[in-house]
């Protein structure tokens, strides 16, 4: 469970930049991914202030937080 953002059109028609998702192994690899994901988030959202420019990120990043603990909690 986690995202790499790495796709580079080398055409004209192939389109913008893509997501490559990768499916856990195990629970136990999901947890832990989760974990991690789930510390980088919290750290982003500690240290990004609550202006007007940061807010949309800091939204986003606090329902991926929620929806993270959920799906830990469900494993």
């Amino acid at each position: 469970m986690s995202f790499k953002d790495w796709y580079f059109a080398e055409g004209g028609r192939e389109g913008p930049e893509k997501l490559q998702g990768y499916k856990p192994l195990d629970s136990e690899v999901a947890k832990q991914r989760a974990d991690s994901t789930l510390q980088q988030l919290r750290a982003f959202v500690e240290r990004t202030p609550p202006d007007d420019f940061a807010r949309d990120c800091r939204s986003r990043a606090e329902r991926v937080i929620g929806e993270l603990e959920q799906m830990r909690r469900d494993l």
